[in-house]
């Protein structure tokens, strides 16, 4: 049988190239890669583009292989996931394998490209390794880490803190501040996250990371985990001796920010030659999310010309925990103190994000949520979801005072109790009894509570079922119950982008409670231009009361302008809609 020669990918039509590629898996790929050069060069970049190392299958990447597969291929990879301890093990096998250092592996190397395009049935067995092992295997030129340090093309960075080994005393964060180090034009991402029985962090290794960060970073988390499982070393810790509190004020001493001219990537960043290296402006960061966050983290932000002092375009602020932290006394006066005063050359934040759940007692407490009002000149987005004192008035309070607010999203974090609807309720009475203010917010997603329905007073006799008294029905008669109703349906006429109104909160007649999850997870799928009104009733199994109405006479009229309105729900309200109002709908909303 004749043999047939091999076929270069770019001999076939482009739409069999794709049909080809849209079938391989990485594993078939990475055998592609001894088809012949064409295939090589074609599929290589794209192989290594996005590299994702799982913590929990480390046992496989511990070998020299891998190390030199990482390292010849680093230039490549634009994506990176991967824990610390895959980092360490990798630049502890570069330094230590003189094979990569004297250039004895090119021999073999070479004796491999020169068999590219044979049919070599021990190639091709060879070839059936995993993603790592046989990239490196096929991988071609020196290691750019020695000696020639090259510019990498990163973009996404997310390392992952853990129970790491005894060579972290060796090397500690040499291998990540390297990776930082050498993308000073491409990183715009970059994630820390520390897990469970993480190791003790010290001064110098969290300073060396925030003064490591290129200047092309647009985004920065910070995720600390769980606080009482990670032992934090900072001033503000009360267990730091008086000589390691005097060295590391030492430390912050030595720091300063030059003009800003770019810094060699010739060097190497460790602990010990830090305080000589040159500090980036970070003129590019403008996002910063913080996650399981303790008091001592924001005290290090503050710290000399660590972070804050280097970020003139920061706008946005994010809190995020999806896990209960421990309780921290002094942490809303720091979470204060950051939103007073930690944006970007004082101008005040653009966004800011509030998402806790499972927290049992209140994240946001009146020093927060004063400091949140005082940023409403420069507010365009708040998110919160967490237990706060973020109440109806101070909802009303921003809404009247935030003429840049493009959304407000305030709902809470778990419905588990029903009182705890209240504090997250913009109240009828918050919106009627100050006089002469409108809304200056484009638009907002609220719950709107305590409309006085006095046709239905006879059967909750002025109470919610939730026992909390919205009004005394003393004091309302069907007159100024109306005029509430056209009051708070005005309001809402004056937010033209709005996209839906849902009268009611969906429920679970079964158990007789609310669900937010339902409603929340709709919405949540929209375009920032898709905003949305809760209007909130009692949660009742059957029926819900102190709901708006839908009728001419109580205000539908003042929703004319509402062009952009897709849809209205109404969840088990306790009236109808008659053929008065479809008509007006028909002929106001097209």
């Amino acid at each position: 049988m004749a043999k047939v020669a091999p076929t270069s990918l770019f001999d076939l039509p482009t739409e069999i190239i794709w049909q080809i590629e849209a079938h391989l898996t990485t594993r078939d790929r990475t055998v592609c890669l001894q088809v012949c050069k064409a295939w090589y060069n074609h599929l290589i970049d794209e192989i290594w583009d996005t590299l994702e190392i799982p913590a929990s299958n480390m046992e496989q990447y511990k070998g020299v292989a891998a190390a030199r597969a990482f390292y010849r291929n680093l230039h490549r990879i634009r994506v990176l996931k991967v824990p610390h301890a895959a980092l360490l093990y990798f630049y502890d096998h570069m330094v230590n394998d003189k094979n990569c250092k004297d250039g004895k592996d090119d021999r073999m190397r070479k004796g491999r490209q020169e068999k590219d395009g044979d049919n070599d049935d021990n190639n091709n067995d060879k070839a059936q390794k995993d993603h790592v092992s046989a990239a490196e295997w096929s991988s071609q030129g020196p290691s750019p880490l020695f000696p020639e340090r090259q510019i990498l093309r990163l973009e996404d960075l997310y390392v992952q803190f853990g129970n790491l080994p005894s060579l972290s005393e060796v090397h500690g964060l040499r291998p990540l501040l390297d990776l930082l180090e050498r993308s000073p034009q491409t990183m715009k991402r970059f994630k820390v996250k520390a897990t469970f029985g993480c190791h003790r962090w010290s001064l110098e290794d969290e300073s060396c990371l925030l003064i490591a960060l290129p200047p092309s970073l647009e985004r920065l988390t910070l995720d600390y985990g769980h606080g009482g499982w990670i032992c934090r070393l900072h001033e503000a810790n009360a267990t730091i001796k008086d000589q390691k509190a005097a060295k590391f004020q030492k430390f912050i001493s030595e720091l300063s920010l030059p003009p800003p001219t770019a810094r060699t990537t010739a060097g190497t960043i460790s602990t010990t030659t830090i305080t000589t290296t040159p500090l980036y402006a970070l003129d590019k960061l403008k996002t910063l999310s913080l996650g399981h966050l303790r008091s001592d983290s924001i005290n290090l932000l503050f710290t000399g010309p660590l972070l804050l002092s280097r970020t003139p375009v920061l706008e946005e602020l994010l809190f995020e925990d999806k896990f209960s932290p421990c309780h921290d006394a002094d942490l809303s006066a720091q979470l204060a103190r950051l939103i007073s005063k930690g944006s970007g050359v004082q101008k005040g934040w653009k966004t800011l994000g509030f998402e806790y759940r499972g927290v049992r007692y209140a994240m946001l407490d009146s020093q927060v949520v004063n400091a949140i009002l005082e940023q409403s000149a420069t507010l365009e987005n708040l998110r919160i979801s967490a237990p706060s004192s973020f109440s109806g008035s101070a909802i009303q309070k921003l809404l009247c005072s935030a003429p840049n607010l493009k959304r407000l999203d305030i709902w809470p974090s778990e419905l588990r109790v029903d009182y705890e609807l209240e504090p997250y309720m913009l109240l009828a009475k918050d919106i009627t009894e100050v006089t002469s203010r409108e809304w200056v917010c484009l638009s907002f997603r609220c719950m709107i509570g305590g409309i006085p329905r006095l046709d239905l007073e006879s059967r909750t006799n002025g109470w919610s079922l939730r026992g909390i008294e919205y009004h005394d029905p003393d004091q309302y008669t069907a007159h100024n119950g109306r005029f509430i109703q056209r009051k708070v349906l005005g309001q809402l006429g004056r937010l033209t982008n709005l996209r839906q109104i849902t009268l009611g909160l969906e429920m679970d007649v079964d158990f007789g409670r609310c669900w937010d999850e339902c409603c929340y997870d709709q919405f949540a799928v929209m375009s920032d231009e898709d905003y949305c009104v809760e209007v909130e009733s009692d949660p009742d199994p059957g029926q819900q009361y102190a709901c708006l109405t839908l009728t001419l006479e109580d205000g539908l009229d003042l929703l004319r302008n509402l062009k952009s309105l897709r849809g209205i729900r109404l969840e088990k309200m306790s009236h109808c809609i008659t053929d008065k109002e479809r008509e007006w709908m028909k002929s106001n909303w097209p």
